[in-house]
C-alpha cells in the first residue's frame, strides 16, 4: 500500500477542531447512534457500517476500514482527495505492529505498553464494562508527529479490538491531535480515558457454550 506522511500532515496541522465521527449513506448514517457532528466546526464521523467509517474534516475525506483476517487487524485510512492510504497493522501471531504514518514496526514483546490488551479493567458487573486508557505517548507511537484526525480513530481503533465505531470517543479527539500536534512531549500520563461496553456472543457445540465472538461499544471518553 502507498503511504503519505504529506497527506496525513495536510490533514492534521487543521486544528482548532470539535470532533465529531449497504445502503445509501445519508440515510443510513443518520439513524446511527455512531454518528458525531459538530456545528462549530467542519468535522463529521459516520459510520457507515461495522467496519467502515467516513471522516470529513475541512476539505478532506477520509474512509476508515478495519479488516480482520487470520490474526492480522489492519486500520486502512484512505484519503479520496489525493488517492493514498495510510494503514496500522497488528499482527497478533508476530505480536508486532506496522505504521505507515511513522514507517516503523514495533515489537510488542518490547513495548507491551502498546499492546491493544494492555491496560484495560473490568468491571466485575453483569453490564460488562470496561475502562481503557490510552496516553497521548502510545497514540503518538502510531500515528507519529504530524496526526490527524482520521490518523487519531484508526488508533484507538488498534488500541481497542473489536470496537464498533468511535463512538462516545469522539468528544476527546480534537484535544488528542492538538496535543501530540503541539511541541510539547507527548506524555505517558495523560491521555484519554474511555469507557466500553462488552458484548459477547456465544456459541453451543458439543454440550459447551464458547465464546465465538466479542465486540465492544466506546461509550464515553474523558481525559486524564
Amino acid at each position: 500500500m502507498k503511504s503519505s506522511k504529506i497527506a496525513s500532515k495536510t490533514i492534521g496541522i487543521s486544528l482548532s477542531l470539535l470532533l465529531v465521527l449497504q445502503a445509501p449513506m445519508t440515510a443510513f448514517a443518520s439513524e446511527l447512534s455512531d454518528t458525531n457532528n459538530s456545528a462549530e466546526t467542519a468535522i463529521q464521523i459516520d459510520k457507515v457500517d461495522d467496519n467502515t467509517f467516513l471522516v470529513n474534516e475541512a476539505d478532506s475525506k477520509n474512509w476508515v476500514t478495519v479488516n480482520e483476517a487470520d490474526g492480522i487487524r489492519t486500520i486502512n485510512i484512505l484519503n479520496s482527495e489525493t488517492g493514498m492510504t495510510d494503514y496500522i497493522q497488528y499482527d497478533q501471531n508476530a505480536n508486532t505492529v506496522y505504521s505507515s504514518f511513522t514507517g516503523e514496526t514495533i515489537d510488542l514483546s518490547e513495548h507491551p505498553e502498546l499492546s491493544p490488551e494492555a491496560s484495560f479493567y473490568s468491571d466485575r458487573s453483569e453490564s460488562s464494562y470496561e475502562t481503557k486508557y490510552i496516553s497521548y505517548a502510545q497514540i503518538k507511537s502510531i500515528v507519529g508527529g504530524a496526526a490527524s484526525v482520521a490518523g487519531v480513530i484508526g488508533a484507538i481503533l488498534f488500541f481497542v479490538p473489536g470496537a464498533q465505531g468511535i463512538g462516545g470517543g469522539a468528544s476527546a479527539i480534537s484535544t488528542i491531535v492538538g496535543t501530540i500536534n503541539s511541541q510539547v512531549d507527548a506524555s505517558s500520563n495523560h491521555g484519554i480515558r474511555l469507557k466500553i461496553k462488552v458484548t459477547k456472543y456465544y456459541r453451543t457445540r458439543m454440550g459447551r457454550r464458547q465464546v465465538y465472538k466479542t465486540t465492544r461499544t466506546i461509550e464515553s471518553a474523558s481525559l486524564y
